[in-house]
Parts: structure tokens; sequence; C-alpha cells
């Protein structure tokens, strides 16, 4: 979808001694790191935990994930979420839901979906995609044809 970029964690702006240090570039979606810019209100991806996010299979949506009782450590979760706009940059979702309907159809394999959308793929393993929701999603694509 969009090409891959360097983000400085720590933006120049805010210290340029980091500029050129390997322990703040993280590789990330040129898109998004036009997003963060120089907010420094995303949290950072070698710090997050895998059970953090939470991909809603019914609405396709990313939330906190509902065990989260830290009410600062969610909130930084939302902010996240919204200053890269992984909710409604609508080509964001809409790749998600084409790698869900890839899935639930059997026209993308586990593996491909581990090394292409490996979020995806663990959200898929953590709630039991196969067994909770593939087959209501595989029915539901159909039925709408959606491209």
């Amino acid at each position: 979808m969009d090409h891959t970029s360097i983000d400085h964690f720590i933006p120049k702006t805010s210290d340029a001694q980091l500029a050129y240090e390997w322990s703040n570039f993280r590789l990330c979606r040129s898109r998004l790191n036009n997003y963060k810019s120089a907010f420094q209100d995303v949290l950072d991806p070698c710090s997050v935990s895998n059970d953090w996010f939470h991909l809603d299979f019914t609405s396709f949506l990313i939330k906190p994930s509902p065990h989260i009782t830290d009410i600062r450590l969610k909130q930084n979760i939302i902010d996240t979420i919204d200053r890269l706009r992984l909710n409604s940059d609508n080509d964001y979702v809409t790749e998600r839901i084409q790698a869900i309907k890839e899935y639930s159809s059997d026209n993308l394999s586990l593996n491909i979906l581990k090394e292409k959308f490996p979020f995806i793929a663990y959200q898929m393993r953590s709630q039991n995609f196969d067994q909770n929701y593939k087959d209501r999603l595989r029915q539901l694509f159909q039925r709408i044809n959606f491209v």
C-alpha cells in the first residue's frame, strides 16, 4: 500500500543528538511516519506488548485490549490509534478487511498472513478466529461482494 520509511522515534527537533542513533530509528510505513510527524504521543513500537491492542472482528477497528485496566496506558493506546489514524485512514481499514476476507475465503494462508500482517494473524490466533468468526465472515463477504 505504501512504502517503508525510517522514523526518528524521538523527533530530531526534540533531540538532535539522537538523529543518527540506531536506537532511535523505527521502520514504519511512510504514511504512518507522516501522521506521527514530530508528535510524541505515540507508543514506542519496540515497547508495545502484543496484547495491548485488540482487533474487533465485528467492526474491523483496532481498540485497546479489553483487559487493559491501567487508565493511562489505555489512553496512550487510544492516542496512538488516533494519531496514526489506524481506524480513520480508509486505506488502512480496507487493507485490514481485505486481508481478513482473503484469509476467510481460504485465498491467503496463515503463514502468509503472519508474514504480511503479523498483528492480524496474532489477533486471529488469540481470539480463536477460525472457530469464532471465519465462517460468518466468509458468508458476509460473499453476500456483500466486498472487493
